[in-house]
């Protein structure tokens, strides 16, 4: 199937998705760590759980172009900061899809699934992490050094400390909404 074409029925859970993402991304679903950026929220676990259910592509649209817009545009820092901060750093979390052969693997000791899924986060928000520095650096022209600890301090181990128990905790009813409700690329 092409990977490009949407049903209606995924175009309408990449939207809940989205919308639940931006939601959780506001300020009374957040806890702020610094005063320009950096917070302690949910945001990515329907991202992840996007990406997870619809493999890289349509989740990088999801995510990478739709939220990564949509927050730009709420959080204020201008459009200048779109491309390395909201569409590749974002976007970055569809990298968790290629990890979901491993997770998903019938294996007798779940303990497994458990840390493939552990280590697809840890992928993906080091891509992530990766764009936020070089956005740092480029845009907001810091240093090297000053880039890699702000954003490791207030952009992404704060949101993956929560993130990872939060994706442990749903991983058996994701699995059974998997089986119940497979998306066009489950069924390939």
């Amino acid at each position: 199937m092409n990977k490009w074409k949407m049903t209606i029925k995924e175009i309408a859970e990449i939207a809940m998705l989205v919308s639940l993402a931006v939601l959780l991304d506001r300020d009374g679903f957040k806890i702020r760590l610094g005063a320009q950026s950096g917070s302690l929220s949910l945001t990515m676990v329907p991202l992840l759980i996007l990406a997870l259910r619809h493999g890289f592509v349509k989740s990088f649209i999801g995510i990478g172009i739709v939220y990564g817009l949509l927050t730009n545009l709420l959080d204020g820092y201008g459009f200048i900061t779109y491309p390395l901060d909201y569409l590749l750093a974002y976007g970055s979390l569809a990298i968790i899809s290629f990890f979901k052969p491993l997770i998903d693997k019938e294996r007798p000791q779940k303990l497994i699934n458990y840390g493939w899924l552990t280590l697809g986060i840890i992928a993906a928000v080091a891509v992530r992490y990766v764009f936020h520095v070089i956005s740092g650096i480029v845009i907001y022209e810091t240093t090297l050094g000053g880039s890699l600890i702000y954003n490791a301090v207030f952009v992404v181990l704060p949101p993956l400390a929560i993130t990872i128990p939060v994706m442990w905790l749903l991983f058996i009813p994701l699995q059974r909404i998997n089986k119940m409700y497979p998306t066009s690329e489950q069924r390939e």
